[in-house]
C-alpha cells in the first residue's frame, strides 16, 4: 500500500503554531457539518486573538460505535491542501450529534484508542440542539469556541504538546501501512512551497515598475498659503524595509497643515446608514472583497483618547465626520499609483494602551453611529501605539493576500481633541508610520493660541493636519487625490416646473 510522502511542505524559516478543530458528526445533526464550521469560523475570525491561528474543518459522518473513517477524516481535515495546515500544530476533535448517548459513546471510544492512533491531542463532545433561527443552538457553537480557547491555554502552559509537520507525516505513514487510514487522504499534490513571512532585506529598494497602460495622474492639489514644504524624510535604516506593506509612490507628498482660518464649506452633506441585516463579521467582509476581486485600500479611523471631559457637541461632530468620510471613501473606484481598479475597506481602532479594535472590518459606506463610540479619557502615547497599529495593518493585509487580493494603500485617520503632537520625541515614531501609510490628523478640540507651528518633511504617502471646525470631508478628499480616484458625483437634473392645475369643480361657499 503506498505511503504518504514524508517530505515537509513548510520551510524551516516558518516557526509558528496553528490550532485545528475538527468537527466530527456522530449522529443526526440539525444542520450540515459545514454550516457548523462556518458559524464557528465566524466567531473565531471576529476575535483578533484567534484570527490568524485557528483552522476549522469537519469529517464525514462517523459511526459512534466503531469509529470507522474517523482517522481518515481527521487526516484529511489536517491536510486541507494536501499538506499539513501549519509548521507546528495542535489538533482537537469535537464529536457533535443531537443524541447525547451517541456523543458520549464516540468520546469514550476515542479516548480508548492506542496512543499511536490518537493523532489529536484534545477530544471534546457537545450536543447540537436545533434552533428555529440559526438552525443550530448557540450553545454548541460556544462549546466549540471554548474548546479552541482551552487548546490555546494548554499550549501556553506546555508548548511541547504542539507536533511538528514531520512527526505528523511519519505517524500518518505508519497508519497507512497498518491499513487504518486511506492512502488517498495524505497523497501529496505538486504544490509550490510558501514564501517565508520575513524575507531577507534586499541591498536596495526596488523602484516601482511602470504600468503597461499609464493613466494620466491627477493633478496634485496645491497646498494653501503658509503650508511648509520640507525635504523628503530619510530612512533611519539604509536598504530595503522588510516590513514594507505597500510600495510607496514614485514622488513623495508634502505635509499639508491647515489653520483654523482656512475653512471651506459645502452643502448637502449626509450619511447613509444601513441598519438592516445580521451582525457583520470579518469573514463576511473578507468574502465580499474576495468576490469583488479589486485591489483594496485600507482606511483606519483611530480614536485618540481624550485628556479630559469632552462636550457632547464635539463627540457629535466627530461621529458626523467619520460617517461622512466613510461615504466619501465608498466612492473610490481607482488606484492612481498602481494603475488598477480599487475600492476601500474601513476599520475603527482606539489608540489606547494597548490598542483596541472596535467592531469588524467593513466595506466603505456601511458604517453606522454605533461603530464610533465615545472616546475614553487616557494618556495618548504614540510610541506605545505605533507597533500595535502596524500589527493590525499587517494582520488584515495578510488575510487579504491569502485570498488573492492586493492591498492598494493604507490610510490612518486620527480623530483627536488635541493638537498634532509633532516634536523631537515623536518624530521617529511618526516617520515609521508615515513610511507605511498616509496619516490624517483631525483636531476637534478648542483652538490653542499658544500652539507652536511645526515643520514636517515630505513623506511617501503624505501627512495632512486640519481642524475639525473646517470642512474636513472636502479637504481630505482634495489632499488624498494622489492616492484615490473618486467617482465624480452625478449632477441632479433641475426639477421641471409643473403647470398649475385648477380643480374641476368650484368649492362651495360657506354658509
Amino acid at each position: 500500500m503506498p505511503a504518504a510522502d514524508p517530505t515537509p511542505y513548510w520551510p524551516d524559516v516558518e516557526d509558528w503554531t496553528g490550532f485545528l478543530l475538527v468537527v466530527v458528526p456522530v449522529g443526526e445533526l440539525p444542520v450540515p457539518a459545514g454550516e457548523i464550521c462556518r458559524q464557528v469560523r465566524a466567531r473565531i475570525e471576529a476575535d483578533p486573538v484567534l484570527y490568524d491561528l485557528v483552522t476549522v474543518g469537519h469529517t464525514p459522518r462517523v459511526d459512534p460505535g466503531t469509529g470507522r473513517g474517523l482517522l481518515t477524516g481527521v487526516v484529511e481535515a489536517a491536510m486541507p491542501e494536501r499538506h499539513f495546515f501549519a509548521p507546528r500544530g495542535v489538533i482537537g476533535v469535537v464529536f457533535v450529534a443531537t443524541d447525547k448517548d451517541a456523543v458520549r459513546t464516540a468520546y469514550e471510544n476515542a479516548r480508548r484508542l492506542p496512543g499511536d492512533q490518537r493523532i489529536w491531542g484534545f477530544p471534546y463532545g457537545t450536543v447540537a440542539h436545533p434552533d428555529g433561527r440559526a438552525g443550530i443552538g448557540a450553545e454548541a457553537i460556544q462549546n466549540c469556541v471554548r474548546s479552541i480557547r482551552e487548546m490555546i491555554s494548554a499550549y501556553e502552559e506546555q508548548p511541547e504538546i504542539a507536533g511538528s509537520e514531520r512527526d505528523f507525516l511519519h505517524r500518518v505513514t505508519a497508519l497507512i501501512e497498518a491499513g487504518l487510514v486511506s492512502p488517498e487522504a495524505a497523497r501529496p499534490e505538486p504544490l509550490e512551497p510558501p514564501e517565508p513571512r520575513r524575507p531577507e532585506p534586499a541591498p536596495a529598494r526596488p523602484a516601482p515598475e511602470p504600468p503597461a497602460s499609464p493613466r494620466p495622474a491627477p493633478a496634485e492639489p496645491a497646498p494653501p498659503s503658509g503650508a511648509p514644504a520640507g525635504k523628503p524624510v530619510e530612512d533611519p535604516v539604509p536598504g530595503a524595509d522588510p516590513d514594507r506593506i505597500v510600495p510607496p509612490p514614485e514622488h513623495p507628498l508634502p505635509s499639508v497643515v491647515y489653520d483654523r482660518a482656512d475653512v471651506v464649506t459645502v452643502d448637502g452633506r449626509s450619511a447613509v446608514r444601513r441598519l438592516t441585516g445580521p451582525a457583520p463579521t470579518d469573514t463576511d467582509c473578507l468574502d465580499e472583497l474576495q468576490r469583488d476581486g479589486r485591489s483594496v485600500g485600507l482606511v483606519y479611523f483611530v480614536l485618540v483618547p481624550d485628556d479630559g471631559p469632552v462636550p457632547r457637541s464635539t463627540v457629535k461632530r466627530r461621529t458626523e465626520v467619520v460617517l461622512e468620510l466613510d461615504q466619501v471613501f465608498a466612492t473610490v473606484q481607482y488606484d492612481p499609483v498602481g494603475d488598477r481598479p480599487a475600492h476601500v475597506a474601513v476599520e475603527v481602532l482606539a489608540a489606547t494602551t494597548p490598542v483596541q479594535r472596535i467592531g469588524v472590518l467593513r466595506r466603505a459606506g456601511e458604517m453606522t453611529e454605533s461603530a464610533v463610540p465615545r472616546g475614553s479619557i487616557e494618556y495618548f502615547s504614540l510610541a506605545e501605539s505605533v507597533d500595535s497599529l502596524l500589527s493590525e495593518v499587517r494582520r488584515t493585509a495578510r488575510s487579504l493576500r491569502a485570498r488573492g487580493l492586493t492591498v492598494a494603500n493604507i490610510h490612518f485617520v486620527f480623530l483627536a481633541t488635541m493638537a498634532f503632537p509633532a516634536e523631537e520625541a515623536t518624530a521617529h515614531d511618526w516617520a515609521r508610520l508615515l513610511r507605511q501609510a498616509r496619516v490624517t490628523w483631525i483636531d476637534f478640540g478648542p483652538p490653542d493660541p499658544y500652539a507652536d507651528r511645526f515643520d514636517m518633511p515630505s513623506t511617501p504617502f503624505g501627512l495632512h493636519v486640519l481642524s475639525g471646525e473646517a470642512d474636513a470631508v472636502t479637504l481630505i478628499r482634495q489632499q488624498s487625490a494622489p492616492l484615490y480616484d473618486y467617482a465624480r458625483p452625478t449632477p441632479r437634473p433641475a426639477p421641471e416646473s409643473a403647470p398649475r392645475r385648477w380643480p374641476f369643480h368650484r368649492r362651495s361657499a360657506r354658509r
